[in-house]
């Protein structure tokens, strides 16, 4: 035994001599990482590597990572790329699975500021894999703390702000328990900006001042300047310009002092912007030049986007359009490439041009002030409907190819938000809810329904098919098959801040346009006070308001409608809560015109196409699929009220059963019926895609905050872990064959409104599912009359009608009962999509 001791002994001496010979010294570490930073091609790179596995060593990867860190501080991408590339594979020969996971997110971050969203977010989810298996300790905390942030930036940047304070509040906590204070502060400005995202402006800046203290006290540059320009965006907001300037000259000069450029041009770009507010020109031009010449030498396209948009802004308050055009054109540009790489399907796009708008209204604006109609109506289409005319292009319905792992992942997450689903409306449903117990359920349903999203955008990120469309979306030769014939017209609207516009499509005349002098805000206003008025039956019909928002919005686009009997209008801003067959001068819009809806004329083109295939295609098995009246409204919350609206109150809903009865009748056995128990949520997946009409007679909820988390009631399937709740999400996943579907259900053709993408919310989810038209309502409706509504409407459309034509008809007929003649029982349920 001893002998063998000593054996052991002298053989691990021997090794550790041999490895002491073999270490490589600092000249020559130093040397190989420059030949690593240089070296742009990812193969040599690992022949390099292999070339020299006798320095495969902890120092070296030690090395690597701190030069590709000064690389990314200073802007040197591509560099820092080569390096952090490099780091991965040597951590992975060292088998150092939390020195790989840690090189994958900083990879990520590098790629999330180069606008790269979807490979940072490949490689932050990569990370977290990676180091998931590893026993508890600090070092991997650290690495879950820091990508976690990571993925927070690239949602924040996407404007997917629920995610991303999700996932920066779960940086947070790990921050906290480790006692990180330096960590915490960068996370509170990140929590900070979000803050300032919504118009929180006093708790971003309570934010602020934490990270400030902190940054002060530990002496942390950057995270002191984060904090200032933070502080600063917060006393703009408040218009105290020179307090806004001090913070960002402050920051800029710390971060100068590091030679952090990502820093540098966002100090210059807010000084900028603070000298243009205050009306300073010339000097603001200046901060711009130099902060759009460092962007551009970086390649930072998510910091030079906005300089080129306020050169541009400055060009035209000097009158010189031909540069103003050059950079909005240039803004444009860079946006447009940034969108090709977003992570995700539809949902990862939905809100990405909320604040790039003024790029594209600036070119539209330019382009009519030079008498170029085509161009700048083709400019307005750009940024409407993106994310949707990507997902009817190339087919969102990630989950019906996922791996078995996959499924199974996305299966337990839906079971665990099932749950909580079935807790909070169980509690809601309860005349006096525990409010404590039912906010601590919210938080936590909140948090499943991240889980999900996030599940989903990383699918979408990793899947090549769900690429974006690159060009433009919209030629004026697409009109020929949006307008059909010569009585069909388009109005397609553009809300600005101070006016709004409105292009009007005819077939055989030349567009034209209206531009009205009425801002944003007055706007909103009028639309408010109107629905107001509309939707409540008790008030008396809204008369005065209908007639001053038709005077406003419409009655200067009247004169170019002489002949027209068919109007598919493209709504924008407020203007996609306005009921347009309610306006009225002497009489209704309704009683002139036969009214459609749809989000841009590029969907609508796509649209159209889908459906004159479904018409061509083999009869689907079910001629109308109904489901009515799920149980979950049946046997809960009796009530004694006359009216009864298919709302969030689940009142039993005996009309349905009746408009479900004759509607089997009027369409024969072809017909199919799922009514109450059976009304469930795994029958409608199952059937939904059999069908060529589904109708939905049930109860709705619509969430403008969470437009994904909209949902219609169906009945609970115990035995399959489902709670009945029919969201936005599951909708998108779905493939429908079905021309037409009826939301037959409160507010369906609500949700939340996104600049440049109109209304995400349950109509939404039907389109990217496959269905080109849609009926569906824009507040809560009143359950009798709307089953006398549908009624007509199916037999209006079984004799023959389109789609549009038979609800027209249908409202007519409902108005001339003296019960139903306020616009809020007739005007409320829209056609959106393909109307023929």
């Amino acid at each position: 035994m001893e002998i063998l001791a000593i054996a052991i002994l002298f053989f691990s001496f021997l090794f550790d001599c041999q490895r002491s010979l073999a270490e490589p010294t600092e000249a020559e570490i130093t040397q190989l990482v420059k030949a690593f930073e240089t070296e742009t091609d990812s193969v040599r790179r690992l022949q390099l590597l292999r070339q020299h596995s006798e320095h495969e060593t902890s120092e070296l990867l030690k090395a690597l990572t701190q030069r590709g860190q000064q690389l990314y501080d200073e802007g040197d991408y591509p560099h820092a790329i080569a390096l952090q590339q490099t780091a991965i594979v040597l951590a992975e020969d060292l088998h150092d699975l939390a020195g790989q996971a840690d090189a994958a997110r900083k990879l990520g971050a590098t790629y999330a500021w180069q606008g790269k969203y979807r490979e940072a977010l490949q490689e932050d989810t990569e990370a977290l894999t990676i180091v998931a298996p590893l026993p508890d300790s600090e070092r991997k905390k650290r690495v879950r703390m820091a990508t976690l942030n990571n993925i927070g930036n690239v949602y924040n940047l996407q404007r997917q702000f629920p995610l991303a304070e999700d996932y920066y509040q779960q940086a947070l906590t790990i921050a906290r328990e480790l006692g990180d204070r330096a960590v915490i502060a960068k996370v509170s400005n990140n929590l900070g900006d979000l803050d300032l995202s919504e118009n929180k402006i006093d708790a971003a800046e309570s934010a602020g001042n934490e990270s400030l203290k902190i940054a002060d006290e530990l002496k942390l540059g950057s995270t002191k300047a984060q904090a200032l320009i933070l502080l600063g965006l917060v006393a703009q907001n408040r218009r105290q310009f020179e307090q806004a300037l001090t913070r960002y000259n402050e920051a800029y000069d710390l971060y100068k002092t590091e030679d952090f450029k990502e820093g540098m041009i966002r100090a210059l770009h807010q000084q900028g912007e603070t000298l243009l507010d205050s009306s300073k020109l010339d000097d603001a031009k200046v901060a711009f030049q130099k902060a759009s010449a460092l962007a551009e030498e970086i390649d930072i396209p998510d910091l030079l986007w906005p300089c080129y948009c306020n050169e541009a802004e400055i060009a035209v308050q000097k009158h010189d359009d031909q540069t103003a055009k050059l950079f909005f054109e240039q803004a444009i540009a860079t946006i447009e490439d940034i969108r090709l790489d977003l992570s995700g399907g539809a949902q990862g796009g939905a809100g990405f041009l909320t604040d790039k708008m003024v790029a594209y209204h600036g070119l539209m604006r330019l382009l009519l002030a030079k008498g170029d109609l085509a161009e700048a109506l083709v400019q307005a289409e750009r940024a409407k409907g993106r994310a949707l005319l990507d997902a009817l292009n190339s087919g969102t319905q990630l989950a019906q190819n996922l791996s078995k792992k996959e499924s199974d992942e996305l299966e337990q997450l839906s079971a665990g938000l099932a749950a909580l689903n079935k807790e909070v409306l169980n509690l809601r449903q309860e005349n006096k809810p525990d409010q404590t117990r039912l906010a601590d359920l919210e938080v936590k349903r909140q948090h499943a329904r991240n889980e999900i999203q996030a599940f989903l955008t990383d699918l979408g990120a990793r899947a090549p098919q769900l690429e974006r469309q690159a060009g433009l979306p919209f030629k004026m030769a697409d009109a020929t098959r949006i307008l059909r014939n010569p009585e069909t017209a388009a109005v397609e609207y553009v809300v600005t801040d101070d006016k709004l516009y409105a292009f009007v499509l005819t077939l055989d005349r030349n567009p034209a346009l209206v531009s009205i002098d009425i801002s944003s805000s007055d706007l909103k206003k009028l639309v408010s006070e109107f629905r107001s008025d509309l939707t409540n039956p008790q008030h008396p019909i809204p008369k005065k308001s209908s007639q001053a928002l038709y005077e406003r919005a419409f009655a200067p686009v009247r004169p170019y409608l002489q002949g027209i009997e068919n109007l598919i209008i493209v709504p924008d801003g407020p203007l996609w809560d306005l009921p347009f067959q309610a306006l009225r001068s002497e009489h209704y819009l309704l009683e002139d015109f036969t009214i459609s809806q749809a989000p841009s004329l590029a969907v609508l083109h796509e649209m159209s196409h889908s459906l004159d295939q479904l018409k061509q295609a083999e009869s689907p098995a079910y001629s109308l699929l109904v489901f009515d009246n799920p149980s979950e409204s049946s046997d809960k919350n009796p009530t004694s009220q006359s009216t009864v609206s298919r709302g969030e109150k689940f009142a039993p809903l005996p009309e349905s059963a009746r408009e479900a009865s004759v509607l089997r009748d009027l369409y024969g056995s072809s017909a199919r019926v799922f009514a109450g128990a059976d009304a469930t949520e795994s029958a409608f997946k199952a059937e939904a895609g059999a069908a060529d009409i589904i109708e939905l007679a049930t109860h709705a909820v619509v969430s403008d905050h969470n437009p994904l988390y909209s949902f219609i009631l169906l009945s609970p399937d115990s035995s399959k872990g489902e709670d009945g709740l029919l969201e936005t999400w599951k909708i998108m996943q779905l493939k429908l064959r079905a021309r037409l579907v009826v939301l037959s259900a409160c507010e369906t053709a609500r949700g939340e409104i996104t600049a440049g993408e109109g209304i995400t919310g349950l109509a939404w989810g039907f389109f990217v599912a496959g269905c080109p038209t849609l009926v569906a309502s824009q507040w809560p409706v009143e359950s009798a009359s709307t089953t006398e509504l549908m009624l007509e409407f199916h037999r209006q459309l079984r004799s023959g009608l389109s789609t549009a034509n038979a609800l027209r008809a249908a409202e007519l007929k409902l108005r001339q009962n003296e019960e139903y003649a306020h616009p809020f029982y007739w005007a409320s349920f829209i056609v959106a999509g393909a109307a023929e």
